[in-house]
């Protein structure tokens, strides 16, 4: 999570590694239902996804929680988490392959 100011820098250097351009291939508004998160992804030549970037609104120097018990839900409110619906923390660790796909399983 970085200011979004600094986060082209951080696309640039994503970009780099994997050797692409700094172009999104495709934009979600109200990604996963949500209307305060707006998804980038960008794609290799052979369109394989390689690097997302989210914009949130209204979150200030905050994570994103989504209390309750259910795979996908974690982290409480408080001045240091915010409840948009979507537990930032488990949707990371899927993205960087941490989490099986649809399992709480470790790689």
């Amino acid at each position: 999570m970085v200011d979004y100011r600094n986060s082209k820098y951080l696309v640039s250097q994503w970009a780099g590694l994997h050797q692409i351009d700094t172009i999104a291939d495709k934009e979600t508004k109200a990604y996963a239902g949500i209307k305060d998160i707006t998804k980038w992804e960008y794609n290799n030549a052979l369109g394989e996804n390689k690097i997302n970037l989210y914009l949130i609104n209204n979150l200030g120097h905050r994570l994103m929680v989504k209390p309750g018990k259910k795979e996908d839900e974690g982290g409480n409110t408080s001045i240091f988490g915010i409840d948009k619906g979507y537990h930032s923390t488990y949707h990371v660790a899927k993205e960087f392959g941490i989490l099986k796909k649809d399992s709480l399983e470790r790689q």
